[in-house]
């Protein structure tokens, strides 16, 4: 990170430099007399280039417009240095992040990562967040933790817009969550490229991903969509229950796969819900008394990724991995499942 340079006011440095003025008398008892003055050159306006601002407007707050929006906007000259505008904000009481917000709508196209600059101070350390993300409904988006000091800093964050975007997208700093000042300047947005496809790796798994359909997966849950709800912008298994079922098998999720008796195995996937709510998941038997090893999963209206340690104590070619999600109504989408033999 390195302290604020930009807009800042320059001096021109002058020169000044000498002409000699000769004088010639007229007949024999003519002399030469030289005699220096100094000569300042005319002085010209120092030229500041325009402030760059990217995919945005405004970037710099000098031109007093109605691109940004929000509580927090509130463009004024920066303290110590009124020939700079800047955007300041002073929390006076904590709450929710998004209640004091500074935005800027912008056009986000999915699948492409983004490049947000800017930089910003506080009267202290704290910390807001800063990010892009779509301006309506669900209000998808990718935030980073921004820690600010008395001093001004510029921040730099790599934004990929994987599972978002549209006209109606937008940048936005959240800063609502902590009391105190947060002054913003030269915030600008770039377009850094296309997101690499990494292909994905299930281990023992098939089309844990989805992106195939159905395939190997089986089960009254079992239902692959064609929209993108997947957390990386891909297909996702999505299940819908309206009313809860006796037990929680009733409704599930099943991927037939060998399980050897006395190994360790890793089930990693992503997953959501509509709501909060549980499911379980685990590997086990499918056949006689279905002995398995399973956690009880807390969902959220997020995506998060769910890491799970097993060791089988059971074991055949006839085993599986599984998604039990009957026991509450809701939705489940389950995106990106692994399942590797750790003991070896």
């Amino acid at each position: 990170m390195s302290l604020k340079t930009s807009k800042r006011s320059f001096n021109l440095l002058l020169i000044p430099f000498f002409a000699s003025l000769v004088a010639c008398g007229g007949g024999g008892g003519g002399g030469t007399i030289v005699e220096d003055e100094p000569v300042t050159p005319p002085m010209q306006d120092p030229m500041t280039p325009a402030f760059d601002s990217g995919l945005l407007t405004d970037g710099d707050f000098e031109s007093a417009s109605d691109a940004w929006s929000g509580i927090a906007s509130n463009p004024q000259p920066e303290e110590g240095n009124p020939t700079n505008t800047v955007n300041f904000a002073d929390v006076a009481t904590a709450g929710n992040a998004f209640d004091v917000n500074l935005s800027q709508m912008v056009e986000i196209t999915q699948g492409r990562n983004y490049t947000l600059s800017f930089d910003a101070k506080s009267n202290g350390n704290r910390t807001m967040l800063a990010g892009i993300g779509l301006n309506e409904e669900p209000f998808t988006n990718f935030t980073e933790t921004i820690n600010l000091t008395a001093d001004f800093q510029t921040f730099t964050v790599t934004a990929p817009a994987a599972n978002f975007g549209g006209l109606n997208s937008r940048i936005f700093f959240d800063m609502g969550a902590e009391t105190g000042q947060v002054i913003i300047d030269n915030v600008r947005l770039v377009d850094a490229g296309e997101i690499p496809v990494t292909a994905f790796d299930g281990g023992l798994l098939s089309d844990g991903d989805f992106e195939n359909g159905v395939g190997a997966w089986f089960g009254i849950a079992a239902n692959v969509t064609e929209e993108l709800l997947g957390v990386d912008a891909s297909r996702a298994n999505f299940a819908n229950l309206e009313t809860a079922a006796a037990n929680p098998f009733d409704v599930n999720l099943v991927q037939s796969v060998a399980i050897n008796e006395g190994d360790t195995y890793t089930l990693t996937f992503t997953a959501r819900s509509d709501r909060n709510r549980t499911m379980i998941a685990g590997i086990g038997l499918n056949e006689g008394d279905f002995s398995n090893a399973s956690e009880e999963i807390n969902l959220t209206t997020e995506f998060q990724t769910f890491v799970l340690e097993q060791a089988a104590t059971f074991g055949s070619d006839n085993s599986r991995v599984f998604f039990d999600m009957g026991a509450e109504a809701g939705v489940i989408i389950i995106d990106n499942v692994s399942l590797f033999n750790t003991s070896q």
